[in-house]
């Protein structure tokens, strides 16, 4: 303990937070500029993936981590965490344009922004954003345990997947429409994960697809034997327009025990509505707990009252924030089941 203090005593002074200077115009600039990224060279799901990433740092018990840009100290101190591989690739995608605007954003406004705009690019819910989240200058302020991100790993039982979650501030259910969301978009690649392939056949639009092909069974072990090593083929996942679509172990856990345990099943299977207002009803409850997500251990007072429009057509770059009851309007009734 008195080493770790004496660490912490030499940890540079840093505020988690700065005052925006983006105009309403540099913001609708910004706003084209990313919009154009994600439609043009197809990186919505990758950009998605970053945001989570680094927002996932965040324990809530211990009041440390959050979306401060944690893969930049990480990779500069030598220890980066390995389930973040392939983020590098949304980094790069992301480098001209922080270097148009960095004097007046940070890397983590603007991978968190860009996490927000690009669920609504891609079809889905417009999230409220605010900025002013400062990047880390050293590891030592992100204050990690065992010095990584603890993002869930692909092979995670559900007991490690919850107390995960719960770490963030996210209970089993949040945690599922969290992964049955994020899994609509994008794919695995083999020789970043070791896993491979989509796991719906729209890996650039945002629906409930994945809880739609996601088997309302229990989970098995069966699997496809494909040529090359490939993991993550389920016989027991459909075809749809002659590709396969896949999930990982963590996604069978996931689904087979929130569907096998009678307190959850209900309020579970509302999320996997097949009509539109499941549809709706799904989209509302990702829609807020995504932006808890990019704020997790963020104080939203300390951001100030501005907004950022996160909805590509909106002829205004920034607005007053909504009060904090007025953030998420959630379509459809949802069932008392839901805690």
């Amino acid at each position: 303990m008195e080493i770790a203090k004496n660490i912490k005593d030499k940890c540079p002074v840093w505020n988690p937070y700065y005052k925006n200077t983006l105009t309403d115009e540099d913001w609708m600039n910004l706003r084209y500029d990313l919009v154009t990224l994600i439609q043009q060279q197809q990186v919505g799901p990758v950009l998605v993936r970053l945001a989570w990433h680094d927002a996932a740092t965040c324990n809530k018990d211990r009041e440390t981590g959050g979306p401060h840009a944690t893969i930049l100290v990480q990779d500069k101190a030598k220890q980066p965490d390995p389930n973040n591989a392939g983020l590098d690739r949304a980094i790069k995608a992301l480098a001209p344009i922080y270097k148009k605007y960095k004097s007046g954003i940070s890397n983590a406004d603007l991978w968190s922004y860009a996490g927000a705009l690009a669920i609504s690019v891609m079809g889905g819910p417009v999230t409220s954003w605010q900025p002013g989240r400062n990047d880390y200058t050293c590891l030592c302020q992100a204050d990690l345990e065992h010095e990584t991100n603890n993002i869930p790993s692909a092979t995670d039982d559900f007991a490690k997947l919850t107390a995960t979650f719960a770490r963030m501030g996210f209970n089993p259910l949040e945690m599922g429409t969290l992964n049955m969301g994020g899994h609509s978009l994008g794919r695995c690649h083999k020789k970043v994960s070791g896993y491979h392939g989509s796991w719906t056949p729209y890996e650039n639009t945002f629906t409930n697809g994945y809880a739609l092909l996601t088997p309302l069974t229990p989970k098995t072990n069966e699997s496809l034997t494909l040529p090359g090593g490939v993991k993550s083929w389920q016989s027991n996942f459909m075809v749809q327009k002659d590709k396969y679509v896949m999930a990982l172990p963590s996604d069978e856990e996931i689904v087979g025990n929130l569907l096998g345990n009678p307190a959850t099943t209900a309020a579970f299977l509302q999320i996997h509505g097949r009509n539109m207002e499941g549809r709706e009803y799904f989209f509302g409850k990702f829609q807020g707990l995504w932006k808890r997500l990019l704020d997790c251990n963020i104080d939203g007072a300390k951001l100030g009252r501005q907004c950022v429009s996160t909805y590509q057509s909106d002829l205004f770059g920034l607005y007053e924030c909504p009060t904090p009851g007025d953030w998420v309007v959630t379509p459809g009734n949802p069932p008392s089941a839901w805690p």
